[in-house]
């Protein structure tokens, strides 16, 4: 499932209001429209370093951690990494990820009765970690790609048209086919291909003089499978950049087997620029 949420959570993108024109090249109008958002590409900077820290997963391990020292009466217990989990963004070589790691330590085995039934419930654990962490950095991949100015290698533009604070474009990027539309600080986007289908709703507001995503709301249908996720993100300015400070997220998931929720926190502290 973690997977499937990049697919979901970058939704964000480009646009919002600008003038008329009567251009033949709809890139050119385009490039003009996006000049009013943030694009982290294109501040002055080499690199960004910080840590990245959820609180929820933290909270689990604790708890986890806790039952098994219980069970175990103090001869085993979880130990994780989870404090070095750091994120690089390079302007020449984009994200990079210091990923923390999880392990459970045993000091005696005399409380183990089914050692099957252990290894099975070890590996859960270890497993149930890694699928975090994995779709946190998913997760943040597909925020940080709004942050990066589109060019044409990245989207291929077919259409964009404006009237008065109303744009209306579509695009193919990568094997999506999506349909914005935007109104002063308010998008919705429509995203297709064969194997499943996003809507969204998007809404902006300034950091400095730029627009910037604020929130948004998804709706993803595949067979079998529909997501509901809201996502709510907050900024943070580090010397004269603005850098996100926190991505919150509730989901609903709804399969033929049975119904998920959740909520997780993403935040990013110990910020340095270079």
């Amino acid at each position: 499932m973690k997977r499937i949420l990049i697919g979901v959570i970058a939704i964000l993108c480009l646009l919002v209001q600008s003038k008329p024109s009567l251009s033949n090249d709809p890139w050119n109008d385009y490039e003009k429209f996006l000049q009013q958002f943030y694009f982290l590409s294109e501040q002055s900077f080499e690199q960004i370093e910080c840590q990245v820290v959820l609180p929820e997963v933290e909270q689990m391990l604790n708890q986890q951690s806790q039952q098994l020292k219980e069970a175990s009466k103090g001869a085993a217990e979880i130990i994780s990494n989870l404090n070095n989990f750091r994120m690089t963004y390079s302007k020449s070589k984009g994200l990079s990820f210091n990923e923390p790691s999880v392990e459970i330590k045993i000091t005696s085995e005399d409380f183990i009765k089914d050692r099957q039934k252990f290894e099975t419930g070890k590996q859960a654990i270890i497993n149930g970690y890694n699928q975090t962490i994995k779709g946190t950095i998913q997760t943040i991949q597909g925020v940080f790609d709004d942050y990066i100015e589109p060019d044409k290698n990245r989207i291929s533009l077919s259409s964009f048209n404006l009237s008065g604070e109303r744009a209306e474009y579509k695009y193919k990027q990568e094997s999506m086919d999506v349909t914005r539309v935007c109104e002063k600080n308010h998008c919705t986007s429509s995203s297709k291909n064969a194997q499943m289908d996003v809507e969204s709703d998007e809404n902006y507001d300034k950091v400095g003089d730029k627009l910037a995503i604020q929130s948004a709301s998804a709706t993803m249908k595949q067979p079998g499978t529909e997501i509901h996720l809201k996502t709510n993100i907050k900024y943070q300015q580090v010397r004269d950049l603005f850098f996100p400070s926190s991505i919150s997220s509730d989901l609903q998931m709804q399969t033929s087997m049975a119904k998920t929720e959740g909520k997780f926190d993403i935040q990013f502290k110990d910020v340095k620029v270079k």
